[in-house]
């Protein structure tokens, strides 16, 4: 595992992230291992106020040394406003995030906006609420735990994990288990084992919805399988990118110019580089996070042109004025970014 000084990216203390717009500090008040490359993290407020109010389902994200922006989200009862707790997965092969946050000390600070919401629990026009988790994708679904259990509206949980030693929240999942609204599957990571996806999803249930968060390969075969589903009765929470369209993959290919509005600079975007890549080239840094057009944090206001949208975020009519730069292209040789 590459080293981490603590606290720190790159030698760059989480300290030196300037604040802007709506961001704000919280310290780390604990920290405490889930598995070997899990750990949960609690975020308070430095002088002890409530921190804002949020829905179950919703994510903060916090913004790292270097310009980077990771999403994760709020596990605990949204009910609780004296802190945020989220749980981070480390990974090795990533892009800094997930080691550098494994790298906190209790009692350091970390830059924050949020909360967001993308991924809501229905409202009272649900008779059933079922929950699907893989891993780490359990952390939305307890606090949609805990506030269909405020509600007494009733659910059950579905999670799965290769075995016990990679489970975050075992003991919570297992009270849930006990008392009859969650079952708990371990498929040793042999596809085929554990949770059966086709059973819960291949008929769709009068008023059911459905919540999934969890690897790439769930999320997608759950996807597969929900398509006699109405499509407001079944939620998903991503944050990995997956494939765009052929078509839209070709743009790839094609170079165009970006007008900063407000600068009147031109930058070239060769073939192959983000608009994001050659902004930053140029001087101007947009916030990115997941760079795969899924999380809208480097959403981007247009004056003119005509981009290739390749998210998954954006409606019809957001992208009429907007785009999200970490992906788009544009079929027109200029666009005009309100920058």
């Amino acid at each position: 595992m590459p080293a981490v000084l603590i606290g720190q990216r790159d030698g760059v203390a989480m300290d030196s992230v300037e604040l802007q717009g709506e961001q704000f500090r919280l310290v780390v008040s604990s920290i405490s291992a889930e598995t070997d490359d899990i750990v949960a993290i609690d975020l308070v407020d430095p002088a002890g106020d409530a921190l804002p109010q949020r829905a179950a389902g919703a994510h903060i994200e916090i913004h790292l040394p270097g310009n980077l922006v990771r999403q994760y989200s709020l596990c605990n009862s949204p009910f609780e406003s004296d802190r945020y707790k989220i749980a981070v997965l480390r990974e090795a092969n990533g892009r800094g995030g997930s080691l550098a946050l494994h790298g906190l000390t209790e009692g350091e600070t970390v830059v924050v906006s949020g909360p967001k919401n993308n991924f809501r629990l229905a409202g009272t026009e649900a008779v059933h609420h079922l929950l699907i988790a893989g891993g780490i994708g359990v952390t939305p679904l307890l606090s949609m735990v805990d506030e269909l259990e405020a509600r007494s509206a009733p659910f059950h949980l579905h999670f799965c994990a290769k075995d016990e030693g990679r489970a975050p929240f075992l003991n919570r999942i297992r009270a849930l288990a006990e008392r009859g609204v969650a079952t708990i599957h371990f498929d040793g990571g042999e596809i085929g084992r554990g949770l059966d996806l086709a059973k819960l999803l291949e008929e769709p249930v009068p008023a059911q919805h459905v919540y999934v968060c969890g690897p790439p390969g769930m999320m997608d075969s759950a996807r597969n399988l929900v398509g006699a589903w109405a499509p407001h009765t079944v939620h998903f929470e991503r944050f990995a990118g997956g494939p765009i369209a052929m078509e839209e993959d070709e743009w790839e290919a094609v170079p165009f110019e970006i007008v900063a509005k407000k600068s009147g600079l031109v930058i070239p975007v060769p073939a192959h580089c983000s608009i994001v890549k050659a902004l930053g080239d140029a001087g101007i840094e947009i916030p990115v996070s997941c760079e795969a057009g899924f999380c809208g944090a480097c959403l981007t206001r247009y004056v003119d042109g005509n981009p290739v949208h390749r998210d998954t975020v954006l409606s019809g009519l957001e992208r009429k004025t907007h785009a999200l730069v970490c992906r788009a292209r544009s079929r027109s040789p200029i666009l005009v970014l309100d920058l």
